[in-house]
């Protein structure tokens, strides 16, 4: 392997891998493959599967690899720093595994991890991640090795949700706590924020970037409160900072009573959404996409490991579910992070994998993506619990 400096990655934070196919922007091939053998996908653990949210996702993930017959590499990932991801990934490569699906807060840190997947002529597929300029792109894109991409449109949901809190809460000052700047999601939520501000006539008093744990965030929002006392509405960013946000804002909030003057507007899934909603100043929650992106980037990786690729170059986008009470909460833990799979094996392959079903298409994929949402996976498995 060539030697590359790690030290210049400027690579923040959380990182996950979730393996995907072997297939290349041309059809790949079964050709060669021994008999009884599976394709390796590799997965880096991104949550504690004893945890609500783990546990969703090694299901999903199994339900997926149990439907498509492959196997599943998964690695822990050491530390947030550069090299641990540089180490998780080649600790996947060093185990055998055709492909992987690459996910990175930074974007910064793609041209080295590209290098690597070609070295060892390992597919790859980006999911979670829209890349931020036509550069970046070709860069990635027009690799024989990289097979597809996956993201939100995270600029336009954090705008909606800012234009919904509007609309229903009326709210005109509004902070945001965010994440570090460089994070691609996050400074995409951030635009949206801003640009949804600016349209609507709200202030935005002040971004706070980089703080998580509970404690910290609870001081710096009553330096925020302290410091503007029209203070009617509070966006928490998400990402890495999501359940220590939660609870430093609603503590804070406590603090200085204004639970019921103040609301609470966040990206991503946390703990105590249920009791935050009835009782207190949650009122809106978009999240869920990681477990979506999860889902859509294994399905498009197993059908290209299979050489029946939706596209030349698939590009899907998949929506957060959106929260709004404390009911939609209790539903999404009990039906989407709960004992089930959203989908079953048996929905994977008639509706999403192509070699089994040939008039799955990318259309109909990109459907379904567009149609997941608590309601459709309730009405799917009610009877299942």
């Amino acid at each position: 392997m060539k030697k590359r400096n790690v030290a210049v990655m400027v690579f923040a934070g959380l990182c996950m891998l979730a393996l995907s196919g072997c297939g290349g922007k041309n059809a790949a091939s079964t050709t060669g493959k021994e008999e009884g053998k599976k394709f390796k996908v590799g997965v880096l653990i991104l949550a504690d599967p004893s945890t609500a949210r783990g546990h969703a996702m090694f299901l999903a993930q199994d339900t997926i690899a149990e439907a498509a017959g492959i196997e599943l590499v998964r690695v822990q990932l050491g530390g947030y720093d550069d090299e641990s991801f540089v180490t998780a990934y080649e600790s996947m490569i060093s185990q055998g595994v055709d492909a992987a699906v690459v996910f990175t807060l930074s974007e910064t840190v793609l041209p080295i991890l590209k290098d690597l997947f070609e070295e060892k002529n390992v597919k790859f597929f980006l999911f979670n991640r829209k890349v931020s300029s036509k550069k970046m792109e070709d860069m990635l894109f027009t690799s024989p090795l990289c097979i597809g991409n996956d993201h939100t449109n995270e600029v336009e949901n954090a705008y909606n949700m800012v234009k919904y809190l509007k609309d229903t809460y009326g709210i005109k000052n509004m902070a945001a706590i965010g994440l570090t700047k460089g994070d691609i999601n996050g400074d995409y939520r951030d635009s949206g924020i801003e640009k949804a501000c600016a349209d609507f006539g709200i202030k935005l008093l002040t971004t706070t970037r980089g703080i998580i744990t509970t404690e910290d965030i609870t001081k710096s929002v009553d330096g925020i409160i302290a410091s503007y006392p029209e203070l009617d509405s509070i966006f928490i960013v998400g990402g890495v900072i999501t359940n220590g946000a939660l609870a430093g804002v609603n503590q804070a909030l406590v603090n200085h009573n204004l639970s019921s003057k103040v609301v609470i507007g966040m990206v991503d899934i946390s703990t105590g959404m249920v009791e935050y909603m009835d009782k207190g100043p949650l009122k809106l929650v978009a999240g869920g996409n990681l477990l979506c992106d999860y889902i859509f980037s294994l399905v498009l990786t197993a059908n290209a490991l299979y050489g029946t690729p939706l596209s030349d170059f698939p590009i899907l986008n998949v929506n957060m579910f959106w929260i709004t009470s404390g009911e939609d909460a209790a539903n999404y833990d009990k039906y989407v992070e709960g004992t089930v799979s959203p989908y079953s094996a048996e929905d994977y392959r008639t509706t999403m994998f192509k070699w089994m079903n040939p008039g799955v298409t990318f259309d109909s994929v990109q459907k379904i993506a567009k149609d997941f949402s608590i309601a459709s996976v309730m009405e799917r498995n009610r009877d299942k619990f």
